[in-house]
């Protein structure tokens, strides 16, 4: 059973969260468009998929380089669908990924799976 503690930890996060993706939802269109890059990486056996959004383009020459964010799911399921949620026809923003990308950041998340073999 959870604590009230770890109740009021998870609605003051819920919280921010709604607070940032207004402010997203606010700037989407004064903002440029979100670009997202897919990487793959391999270590013995395991295999690394990560997936990537930022804001298009990526800056002036000598501009320094924008804060990254890492999302990370802590399970054996994807962590893309879980942090950018493509919902057609929406009437919202639900991918956690586009509101921190519009913000200014470079955001990452992954998915670990076994090599092929």
């Amino acid at each position: 059973m959870r604590s009230r503690r770890d109740a009021m930890a998870g609605a003051a996060a819920l919280g921010a969260f709604g607070a940032v993706a207004a402010t997203g939802r606010a700037h989407h269109a004064a903002e440029t468009a979100v670009r997202s890059d897919e990487y793959w990486t391999e270590k013995g056996p395991v295999r690394l998929y990560l997936y990537r959004k930022r804001q298009d383009p990526q800056g002036a020459a000598g501009e320094p380089p924008r804060p990254a964010l890492f999302l990370v799911h802590g399970s054996s399921m994807s962590s893309r669908p879980t942090f950018d949620l493509q919902v057609p026809g929406g009437r919202g923003e639900y991918s956690a990924m586009e509101v921190f990308a519009r913000l200014g950041w470079d955001v990452w998340t992954e998915t670990l799976l076994p090599a092929a073999g």
